[in-house]
């Protein structure tokens, strides 16, 4: 038990000396770099260049190290299954309302507006509407869903199908 723990000791200073000596190296290179276009032995063009290039191809080693291959094909996946509809086109899956009382489709609007986080003001500015017409709609959309909140109307509108 104690040799295993000794050889992770070793493992973990061989990491640190092989970062240390790469990054002793880089910094070596554009010392070098920064020299040679002090005297306008390079031009400054190509002193740019190799510094970008070293940190490009640090900066895809270092993400290489940190993240394991299949991560980002799986996060890209995650965004995608999880990403919310846009607000100007509303996945809707049942028109009808299964409460006796229809929204208009100006409530809808506002509703899926308010669905999507938008204050009062951007929702009037999106729909071309005076603020007060917006609260109007909100208090006839929290009537409607017997809500007493804007989230409590939202949770409603998406368990009864409306929006997704």
């Amino acid at each position: 038990m104690i040799s295993g723990s000794v050889r992770l000791f070793r493992i973990k200073w061989l990491y640190i000396i092989k970062y240390g000596l790469l990054f002793g190296g880089s910094s070596v290179f554009i010392l070098v770099l920064e020299f040679n276009y002090r005297l306008e032995t390079i031009d400054p063009q190509w002193a740019f260049f190799w510094v970008a290039l070293l940190f490009s191809v640090f900066g895809v080693w270092a993400g290489s190290k940190i993240s394991k291959p299949g991560d980002f094909s799986e996060q890209v996946l995650m965004n995608d299954a999880f990403e919310e509809p846009a607000a100007d086109k509303p996945q809707i899956r049942n028109q009808q309302c299964s409460s006796p009382e229809k929204l208009s489709d100006r409530e809808f609007e506002v509703l899926v507006a308010m669905a999507s986080g938008k204050s009062n003001q951007e929702i009037a500015e999106d729909l071309y509407i005076a603020i007060s017409t917006v609260k109007t709609h909100v208090t006839r959309i929290l009537q409607k869903t017997d809500a007493k909140r804007r989230t409590q109307a939202i949770q409603h509108a998406k368990k009864m199908g409306w929006i997704q």
